[in-house]
Parts: structure tokens; C-alpha cells; sequence
């Protein structure tokens, strides 16, 4: 069977700018931030650029939400219509991906912490959303730089594609190339890629992303 490639998604991002580095790099999914409790909210203001559409064919725009209401995601949507992708990192619940299932993917996070049980906490949403990320489970909602055990996830039916999230660095590259589970699709780095939050160093961003793309 052919080795499928590992998707890389850069979370975080706050400007077009690097925006349009990261599709010359060949990032898969580009993640900007709408939750203001995070150091990395973009704001419509800092990316409500007509540039942006120009590199919506290369790489998916993935608009991040924590709880927000039908209406908050509405309002982002019809300012940054390059957007395709959601993610919802808070507690919404089946029911409010659904509102949006149809026209975008979805991906539901998770925060991953010693106890906790995959199965269990995917299940409701597999028929509703079409992606889960795994992150480490903290009050901030993710950007914190530390990781989880990725062994949790081992031998656990998830049943939809999975991007393993959560501190990931550099030095991770041989540990994410030995991590096996039918269902792992990609990975997303944010804080630890970063010269201050919001903005990334961009050479480490090409050098991972070159190491595991030519893996």
C-alpha cells in the first residue's frame, strides 16, 4: 500500500503575509485563531486582505473557534470568505457542528490529558464532523508548547482522520515518523515555531515541513 503523505497544518498565523509564505512552502491547512482569549487572535481586521483568496487553492484556510455562537462563526465567514475548513477547540457539541457540516470540513479538537478516553469522547461526533485534532488539554485552549502521550491514542479505534497537536518541535520529526495509527492524517504546529506568538519563524517552519514531506 502506498505511504499517504502527512498533511502539515500551521495554526496561529495573524497576516496574509505569512499566509502567503506558508502556501509557497506547502503548508495544508493554515490556521488563523478567532478566539480573543488567545495571544494569537487574528481579528477580520489583520487578515480581511483580498490577497488572501489568491492562495485558497493551494493550502485550506481553517477559521479556529472556541464556543462561539452560530453568529460569531457567521460574521467571520462573510469577511473572510477564503475560509473552508472550521475548527471548533471548545465544547461545542454535535448539534453545532452540523450547522456548518455541509458547506465546510469540520475538525473537533480534543484536549488529551492522562485519563483520557478517545473512543468515548469521539463517538458522538463521528458522523457530524470530518477530522478530529488531539491536543494537550489546558485552560487555554491550545498554544500552550507542551505535549501529551501520544501512546493514548494507540490501539484506540478513532474512527476519522486525526492531526496529532500539542508542542510538537522540530526535534519531534523521528517520533512522528515511527508513530503508527491507521486514522493519523496530519499535524499541527503553532507556539513552538514561533519568534513571539502570532509570528513564525518561517525557516523552521520550511525545515520541518521539507523533512516530512520528503520522508
Amino acid at each position: 500500500m502506498e505511504k499517504k503523505p502527512i498533511k502539515i497544518k500551521v495554526c496561529g498565523i495573524t497576516g496574509s503575509e505569512q499566509a502567503a509564505q506558508l502556501h509557497q512552502m506547502g503548508a495544508d491547512y493554515i490556521g488563523f485563531i478567532f478566539y480573543p482569549g488567545s495571544k494569537r487572535f487574528a481579528g477580520i481586521v489583520k487578515l480581511n486582505d483580498p490577497d488572501l483568496s489568491l492562495y485558497s487553492t493551494t493550502a485550506k484556510y481553517t477559521g479556529v473557534f472556541v464556543n462561539p455562537t452560530e453568529a460569531e462563526v457567521k460574521a467571520v465567514l462573510q469577511q473572510i470568505p477564503a475560509i473552508s475548513v472550521l475548527q471548533f477547540h471548545g465544547t461545542e457539541s454535535p448539534e453545532f457542528c452540523t450547522l456548518f457540516n455541509k458547506k465546510y470540513e469540520i475538525i473537533k479538537a480534543f484536549g488529551v490529558h492522562d485519563l483520557f478516553d478517545a473512543e468515548k469522547e469521539t463517538a458522538p461526533y463521528i458522523s457530524c464532523v470530518h477530522y478530529f485534532l488531539f491536543d494537550t488539554k489546558s485552560v487555554q485552549h491550545g498554544g500552550t508548547g507542551r505535549s501529551f502521550n501520544w501512546n493514548i491514542l494507540a490501539g484506540k479505534k478513532i474512527g476519522l482522520p486525526f492531526f496529532l497537536s500539542g508542542g510538537i518541535k522540530e526535534e519531534d520529526v523521528a517520533d512522528l515518523q515511527k508513530f503508527k495509527h491507521p486514522d493519523f492524517y496530519g499535524i499541527d504546529i503553532n507556539s513552538c515555531f514561533e519568534t513571539a506568538p502570532g509570528i513564525k519563524a518561517m525557516q523552521k517552519v520550511q525545515n520541518f515541513i521539507t523533512i516530512l514531506k520528503e520522508a
